[in-house]
């Protein structure tokens, strides 16, 4: 079974294959004009899976997603260029993902505290910038990031409403 993840202008896509020779049962993979490339784990980790949204893959054949680090029980965010996984930076102590990227390699996600809480991040260049949380939000969490850099996301106010954010650079 194949399980699309993203898939660019140009007809690039990023998929999951039902394998069961690996623990998680699938394993990611990149296609272009027939050529089918395998994304590996991290060094030390396993289970990698891509996220799930078309723009989670550039024209560049960047792709986005997440692994699993046995040693720290975490989710690891992860870049893959060129075929190679790149850890995102985190640092935060808890789950990092990363959801979608631009086509200068921004990538967008969250990371969450030691404490589980979620907060919208941007990284560029592999160095992760936490967005932060909007004035009476307890969470955040980043959905999309345009080519400018602007990311637009969530946040859940103390209260339990849901929304909408746009963080631009300055």
């Amino acid at each position: 079974m194949v399980l699309p993840a993203g898939f660019t202008e140009r007809g690039l896509v990023a998929a999951e294959v039902s394998d069961p020779s690996d623990p998680s049962g699938h394993r990611p993979y990149l296609a272009w004009r027939g050529k089918v490339t395998p994304l590996p784990p991290l060094p030390g980790t396993g289970y990698p899976a891509l996220s799930r949204r078309q723009d989670a893959v550039n024209e560049r054949g960047d792709t986005v997603g997440t692994v699993y680090d046995p040693q720290a029980d975490e989710l690891r965010a992860v870049l893959w260029s060129h075929g190679r996984p790149r850890e995102l930076d985190g640092g935060s102590g808890g789950d990092d993902r990363a959801v979608v990227l631009n086509e200068r390699g921004d990538v967008a996600g969250w990371s969450v505290t030691a404490r589980g809480v979620p907060h919208a991040v941007l990284w560029r260049d592999g160095r992760m910038h936490v967005l932060g949380t909007p004035e009476g939000h307890v969470s955040s969490r980043a959905a999309f990031v345009t080519d400018r850099g602007e990311v637009s996301g969530t946040a859940t106010s103390e209260r339990g409403g849901v929304h909408a954010f746009l963080w631009r650079r300055r």
